[in-house]
Order: C-alpha cells, then sequence, then structure tokens
C-alpha cells in the first residue's frame, strides 16, 4: 500500500492529521458538493477521474468508488510548479491502481479489508 506506506513514513504528525481532516471532509459531503478548494484537492486526470489530496507539498492520488468510497492509490512531494516526467509516471501508477480495482470490482474478485 503504497500511500499507507508513504503516509507512515514522510508526513509529519501535523501533516498526518491535515491530510485525514481532508479525506473526512471529502468523505462526509453529498457527492459533488462543499468541494475542497483546489489548492487542497484538484483533478489531475479529468479523463480518468484521478484526484489528488495536496497538503502541503506533497500529493496523494485518489478516486472515488460508486459507493462513495474514497481510494487513496499512491503519494509523491511535490518538487516544481509543474509535474514532472517522474511525477507523470507516478500518476500513470495511480491509473493502474484504478484500473485493477475497477477489475477486480467487476469480476467479483475484490475483498473488504
Amino acid at each position: 500500500m503504497p500511500a499507507k506506506e508513504y503516509f507512515d513514513n514522510e508526513l509529519s504528525d501535523a501533516e498526518q492529521r491535515r491530510l485525514l481532516h481532508m479525506v473526512k471532509y471529502m468523505a462526509d459531503k453529498p457527492f459533488g458538493s462543499n468541494r475542497l478548494p483546489e489548492s487542497m484537492y484538484r483533478i489531475e486526470d479529468r479523463e480518468n477521474k484521478i484526484y489528488a489530496f495536496k497538503p502541503n507539498a506533497h500529493r496523494f492520488f485518489n478516486f472515488t468508488t460508486e459507493g462513495r468510497k474514497i481510494v487513496v492509490t499512491n503519494a509523491y512531494r511535490k518538487h516544481s510548479n509543474k509535474m514532472t516526467k517522474a511525477d507523470l509516471e507516478i500518476l500513470e501508477v495511480s491509473l493502474k491502481y484504478r484500473r485493477d480495482y475497477l477489475r477486480r470490482v467487476h469480476e467479483g474478485v475484490y475483498y473488504e479489508g
């Protein structure tokens, strides 16, 4: 679980609380309403509906499911204003995780953890 490892190893306690607060805020709101500002949460891949939570210089890629679950896939530390080639490769990993999740759900082989 790359996002969990990053969360545990790279974020300070304050940054962890900030991210958890952002995720809880999004999870508690009706879909499509009261979104966080773009400085905290934005779409990174419109076609594949991959978003990023943005606590400070960290980015946590995620997507939502039909059941309104937020699936956080992976994370990285932002180094520049524009996404670099390395950042785009991390985004591609998130897309791979999303496709795998959707395939497993469709095939009925997804497990609740």
